[in-house]
This record gives C-alpha cells, structure tokens and sequence, in this order.
C-alpha cells in the first residue's frame, strides 16, 4: 500500500463551502481517510466523508464569545485525540479561533502536521471593515505553528506572508474548478440577444450596483440587453430599487441563490460574464466562466488579474467605475468574434492552471512532504 492510502486528514473548516465539499470529496476518492470538523452543521453528506459538528453557536458579548471559542478549541482538540488524524489542514481564519486554537494546541500540542490555507478576506480587509490588531495577532501565533502555509493567489500569498515568519515559504495553490463539469455544451443555442452574468454575493465589496448603473448605460445603446444578478445579500431590495428607478428592471432577473450543482446551468445561458468587485482576492466565478468559454469583463483589483488575462481571456477595467464597466461590456457585444476568442483561449487558460485535478497533487504534495 502507499503512502497516500495511509494518510488520515482532517479539515477543519466550513462543510457547507463548496470548495470544502470538492476537496474533501476528491481526497477520499483519492484513498485518504478524511474527516471535516465543521463550525456548521449540514445534512448534505460527502461519499467516504466523515463530518463532525463542532460547537457552532455564536455570542453577541466579546467575553463570552471567547470564553465559547476556548472551550469549542479544546472540543476540537478533543475530537482529534479521537480521529488520531495524521494531518490538521484548517482552510481559513474565518472558521476558528486563531487565538484559542494556538493557545490549546501551545498547551496540548494536539494538532499534529498543521497546514493553514489562507482564502482572502480572513488575511484581506474589506473596505470598511478592517481587521483588529487582535485578529492580527492572533492570525500570526497559529501561522507560527502551522508547518504549511498555502494561499490561493500569489496576491494573498504576499498578503499571508505579512502575518508569517520570515522563514516560512507560502505556497500557491488555487481552489480550481471541475473543468468536465465546467465545459461548453456542444449544443448550445444561439440567442438573440446579448446575456451577462453575475454570480456573487449581493454585497457591496462586490459591487453589484455598479453593474446595475453599467447596466443603464448599456441599455441605451442595446435595450434588449439582460442581465441575470445570482446570489442572496444584504442589498438585494436596494438593488431591485435602483433597477427600478433607472428603468430597468425588465432587463434584470433575480433569481436568489443557485445551487452549486446548477451554477454551469446557469452560465450556460449567459454571453459575457461581469465580475464588477471593489474587493477580491481571487475570482473562483471568474475561472468557471472561462471554463465554459464565456468572455469576462472584470475590476484589476486583487488577485482578479491572476484569474483573468487581460485581453486575453477577458477585459480588465478600473473598480468603482460604472462607465468604464459599461465601455467594455459593448466593445464585446459589438464583437462576437472578440467575444468567441477570448471564450475558446480562457477554457485552455484555466485547463493550465486551475484545473482542480491538478492543483489537489499540489496539496497532495504537501501532505507527503509532512509525512516524510
């Protein structure tokens, strides 16, 4: 038997992310013995997939909040003396308590192999929001500890490496997609007219309002132009509003959260696919357009260069700039063979680098390195 049928991983992390369902779905497949401890509970299940619910309960006061988070880092802590796992892999800060999973394993040493993925705005203010000094100390304490450290972008990995030891390498390894369930349907029908696409939180790091302003703009010069606005958020009446008042609210359908089994159902009816961010650190949407070689017009900020090729695969304009986004988005309807270059060259771009088949060795990798 080899190694890698031998090694018992844990993730700790989020189960209802889709990014967890994949990975910890293909590591089994792949002989690994894998267990997600999760902050919450799900019904869905993973095939070989053990999923254990830990302490998921939140508090409103700060002391009680940490008090919780301490006693929910010993629960973990006891969870893995159970599992006797032969790596801890914690995907995100968003999850756990840096701090109190630092301080239980100081005193315990009970997370045997920690490898910490970085995934962006855990590492990444949003605009607004900064991260306090003690989130900060606490992100460097168990970066300390961890003997990997992984990030989905060479953006994140400078921004993780602020927070790290000098002497630690970070590696980039990107979340990746299921190019075959990602791919263009041969018989796709034409339409007559031009769809965009947005798949995102309806969230202002996002910028969803630009797009519907863009939308206006372009209205002007192609009414029939229609734009599906996917997701759930905070913003979604303001922005059914704003549709409204700058008249139209025909051209758009919200159609609220889309499963993620049904999301290449839903590119497939899209022609340009906008990402209009004011704040991101990779683009996983982005990479999924292009796998079905759909053009993209995006915002250069983060690590969206990273995941769209500028001229290339798609266009890249300023944040915050409605007109600018508009601009684009007409240059690629003006130009359907524009639009069909850059679809067929952004399906062998992510074929290169984010196909998940490949990017999982580079985990695999790691994995082998600690067990060594």
């Amino acid at each position: 038997m080899n190694i890698d049928r031998k090694i018992k991983v844990c993730i700790i992390s989020n189960i209802k992310s889709a990014h967890i369902h994949r990975w910890a779905g293909i590591l089994s497949k792949k002989g690994y013995k894998t267990v997600v401890i999760t902050n919450e509970h799900d019904e869905v299940k993973i095939d070989g997939v053990k999923v254990v619910d830990c302490l998921s309960k939140k508090h409103r006061f700060y002391i009680l909040e940490m008090v919780h988070e301490l006693i929910r880092a010993f629960s973990i802590r006891r969870t893995l003396a159970d599992i006797k796992p032969d790596i801890v892999h914690v995907h995100s800060f968003d999850y756990i308590h840096p701090l109190m999973i630092a301080l239980v394993n100081r005193v315990l040493n009970g997370f045997p192999n920690l490898i910490v993925s970085t995934w962006g705005t855990d590492v990444v203010s949003v605009p607004g929001i900064p991260i306090s000094w003690r989130g900060r100390l606490s992100q460097r304490l168990l970066l300390k500890q961890a003997k990997k450290i992984t990030a989905t972008t060479n953006f994140l990995a400078k921004e993780t490496a602020k927070l790290a030891p000098p002497d630690k390498k970070i590696h980039v390894i990107p979340f990746g997609i299921d190019c075959d369930l990602f791919r263009r349907k041969e018989d796709q029908k034409e339409k007559s007219s031009i769809h965009l696409g947005y798949i995102k939180h309806l969230a202002p790091k996002y910028g969803p309002d630009d797009l519907i302003k863009a939308l206006a703009i372009i209205a002007k010069s192609f009414p029939d132009i229609h734009l599906t606005m996917a997701g759930q958020g905070n913003m979604e009446l303001e922005l059914k509003s704003m549709a409204a008042n700058l008249g139209v609210e025909k051209n758009i359908t919200f159609p609220g959260y889309i499963p993620y089994d049904k999301v290449p159902e839903a590119f497939s009816n899209m022609d340009i696919f906008v990402m209009p961010s004011l704040s991101e650190t990779f683009g996983v949407a982005a990479v999924e357009a292009q796998a079905m070689e759909i053009p993209v017009v995006a915002t250069n900020i983060g690590g969206i260069p990273e995941a769209v090729s500028d001229g290339e695969t798609g266009i890249l304009v300023e944040a915050g700039k409605p007109e600018k986004l508009a601009d684009a988005i007409m240059r690629l309807i003006k130009d359907p063979d524009e639009r069909e270059r850059m679809g067929k060259a952004g399906r062998r771009f992510v074929l290169d680098n984010f196909n998940i088949a490949d990017n999982v060795v580079l985990v695999e990798n790691l994995y082998k390195e600690l067990m060594n």
